[in-house]
């Protein structure tokens, strides 16, 4: 079980900080656009509120907040269970797997609050890269990755 927690916390830590890149992006063009409409004083003050309302919408900067909250969350989750796998002699212990339950239930309630799902399209472009990196990873800790149903 800690294996598959850590293998889902190295992909979604690893998808949001590419699906990030592009929100950051389109963040900032929407504000500087936003600035620009702002200061150029021939700007209809309606479209200018219908702007704000845009760019301060759930669908911006709110959903931008919970992508940086969650991925800072996966991030921190993973290195704390890395640490506990590297740390950990006895892999079937009990404090082992109660730890290992409780990364899990922090990992399942992060992802339910944020309310987001993950782009298919960064996972498939992101899956090769990723998947050699869990193989090493499960090499160095000496643990056995989950099996490929593919295989």
């Amino acid at each position: 079980m800690g294996a598959s927690v850590l293998e889902n916390t190295l992909f979604t830590k690893s998808i949001l900080g590419r699906m990030l890149h592009f929100e950051r992006t389109r963040i900032c063009v929407y504000i500087l656009a936003w600035l620009w409409a702002a200061v150029y004083r021939a700007t209809d003050l309606e479209l200018l509120a219908v702007a704000a309302q845009v760019l301060f919408s759930e669908q911006l900067l709110s959903r931008w907040v919970r992508m940086e909250w969650l991925r800072s969350r996966a991030e921190r989750l993973y290195e704390d269970l890395y640490a506990l796998i590297q740390s950990t002699s006895d892999l079937s212990s009990k404090e082992f797997r109660a730890r290992v339950i409780e990364t899990l239930i922090r990992y399942e309630t992060s992802k339910a609050q944020a309310g987001l799902s993950l782009s298919t399209g960064v996972f498939n472009k992101l899956n090769p890269e990723l998947s050699h990196k869990w193989r090493s990873l499960c090499d160095q800790l000496g643990i056995t990755p989950s099996r490929d149903p593919t295989d």
